[in-house]
């Protein structure tokens, strides 16, 4: 029998149930389960969080959600290994460059979304660990954002998707959406008490109120901040595997509301079988591939944020990476919505 589709069992047709709060997560064991899984096929021993779709690359985005579910999950050795691992890809000026291939160092560049998982993991691991040393090491890359990474446009202070490359003289400035971790922006703004993450906040809100394009007025993977705003002409102009996270974190329990979750559900409710891959404004044009566990989890959570019930998660099969921890980082939002 033809499986039937993740999103159409949340749109109340026979299939998977969806659960109320906690009840298949007693003690956070389905969460501590799945990290589990997770860390043994993507976490070598080293501590290097390595991308199955990259042929084993590490990114600093992989080693910062590493740290965060190693956190979660009550894992000390494994996030002490994980940090280990993350130190060597850290520059003089307290960021980390992004890439690491071949036993080296292989962009030195800087990833943002990266530096803001590590020091969201770090400050989560610090809670549960009562570490303050890991504290003192968030709060240090929280000081390198704010001098390094934070741009003043006219679109307001805005994040810069790393230093070399998205401000450069002549050209409008480019910006990720999904660099916008608004739940790690929001803790940011507790641990350093400085106005800039206040003003990240409103910026990145007001940004994706009217970066929207095509059918489904969705956000870009990426945007340039001219006037008015466009996708960026040098990557497709398409709702894609960066902007998938978009609705997670504006979904994100203790966020504001946003108009862009609402278009997001919309979008969802399109494709009761599942959303695709991406979606292309240029020709109005779905994927021709689903985009799998990892989109169906988030739209879990943007429909639960509507009002849908929470859905067993812990169910969504594996896929790959990031697949994989787009389901984990949707499962801790449902655990700190139930908390």
């Amino acid at each position: 029998m033809k499986r039937r589709g993740f999103l159409r069992t949340l749109l109340c047709l026979p299939g998977l149930q969806a659960v109320p709060a906690l009840a298949r997560e007693p003690g956070g064991q389905a969460f501590s389960k799945r990290y589990a899984q997770f860390a043994q096929r993507y976490v070598g021993a080293d501590g290097a969080v390595r991308d199955s779709g990259n042929a084993g690359i590490s990114h600093t985005e992989g080693q910062g959600v590493g740290l965060l579910f190693a956190a979660e999950a009550g894992d000390r050795a494994g996030f002490d290994r994980l940090w280990a691992f993350t130190q060597k890809l850290r520059r003089e000026d307290g960021l980390f460059s992004w890439k690491y291939e071949g036993g080296r160092v292989a962009d030195p560049n800087n990833a943002s979304d990266g530096d803001i998982y590590i020091a969201w993991g770090l400050l989560h691991g610090a809670k549960r660990f009562g570490s303050p040393r890991h504290r003192d090491a968030a709060r240090a890359i929280l000081r390198a954002i704010r001098q390094k990474l934070l741009h003043q446009a006219p679109h307001g202070l805005v994040l810069l998707p790393g230093i070399q490359g998205f401000a450069e003289p002549g050209e409008p400035v480019v910006v990720n959406p999904s660099y916008w971790v608004f739940p790690a922006l929001s803790l940011f703004a507790q641990e350093d008490p400085a106005p800039e993450w206040d003003a990240l906040l409103r910026s990145g809100r007001e940004i994706l109120g009217y970066a929207r394009f095509g059918k489904y007025q969705l956000p870009p993977d990426w945007l340039a901040l001219s006037d008015p705003v466009v996708p960026w002409e040098k990557r497709p102009p398409r709702f894609g595997y960066d902007a998938i996270r978009v609705p997670l974190y504006l979904a994100w329990p203790g966020q504001p509301a946003h108009p862009a979750v609402d278009r997001f559900v919309a979008y969802a409710k399109a494709f009761p079988a599942g959303l695709p891959g991406s979606y292309d404004f240029s020709r109005e044009a779905a994927a021709d591939y689903r985009g799998g566990s990892g989109h169906d989890a988030v739209a879990a959570i943007a429909l639960a944020r509507a009002g849908a019930p929470r859905a067993a998660l812990e169910t969504l099969p594996f896929k790959d990476y990031y697949a994989d921890s787009l389901v984990l980082l949707a499962m801790l939002a449902q655990r700190q919505g139930a908390a």
